[in-house]
């Protein structure tokens, strides 16, 4: 685990979902068993390559995340719309 925070706020503006991740922290994947005052080369390597995998894959699980919210929503949607006097008209 490293230290920080993660932040996401959902609004909806005029039937437009709008989502703002933000995030404050260190991005720092831990290799306990090689960290310490005299790492070695194979644990700043674990570190170096899992702090770019946050890096990389942190933002494709967001974007994953952000597409099953708009699924969920355009669902909500749907689902409303269904109920409504007019649709059930056609």
């Amino acid at each position: 685990m490293y230290p920080g925070t993660i932040c996401r706020l959902i609004i909806e503006h005029k039937g437009h979902l709008f989502i703002y991740t933000s995030g404050v922290g260190v991005n720092n994947f831990n290799n306990i068993a090689e960290t310490g005052p005299n790492p070695t080369v194979g644990g700043r390597f674990a570190q170096a390559f899992g702090g770019r995998s946050n890096d990389k894959y942190g933002a494709l699980a967001f974007r994953a995340l952000d597409r099953e919210a708009f699924k969920y929503v355009q669902k909500i949607r749907d689902d409303y719309a269904a109920t409504l006097p007019q649709a059930k008209k056609k």
